[in-house]
């Protein structure tokens, strides 16, 4: 008898990481790769995209607002992307608008308080609903329900 040779199987997905450095959405292969300087790493210049690289930030909530940012920019990727579903879309743009809603949160603004709440209560609900969706939807909402959940107790 001849058999074919079996192809290679793939146990896990190459997943998206955050880096602590320079705070772009990497695959965890890359991330050796990563310098961490926002001006001379070529993987945050590449995915920094038409902003360019930026400066690090100084204090908590501008460390919190750029990591917004850069979760924005991931999920305006996911959002173009056209083999997602409807469920899967209806969630990451109900994810947008809470993004968009607490990077507009300031120290002593007055949303604040039970509004804030609201939106983090929002963001929790989402991310338990994108768990049946796709592993990787949840993980996206999870790491963006952590940084929402960071700025508001931030702002407290």
């Amino acid at each position: 008898p001849t058999f074919k040779p079996v192809p290679a199987t793939k146990d896990i997905e190459d997943l998206e990481i955050m880096c602590n450095n320079c705070f772009n959405l990497i695959k965890s292969s890359e991330a050796a790769n990563c310098t961490g300087d926002p001006a001379g790493c070529p993987i945050a210049c590449r995915n920094s995209g038409a902003e360019g690289p930026t400066e690090k930030p100084t204090g908590p909530i501008a460390l919190i607002d750029l990591k917004l940012k850069k979760l924005r920019i991931a999920l305006e990727a996911r959002l173009r992307d056209a083999g997602s579903t409807v469920n899967i879309m209806r969630n990451l743009t109900q994810l947008r608008y809470h993004i968009e809603t607490a990077a507009k949160w300031t120290p002593g603004c007055s949303e604040i308080g039970a509004l804030s709440d609201h939106t983090v209560q929002q963001v929790k609900q989402l991310t338990a609903t994108s768990r049946v969706l796709a592993p990787p939807v949840y993980i996206f909402s999870k790491r963006i329900e952590n940084v929402v959940i960071q700025k508001e107790r931030e702002l407290r």
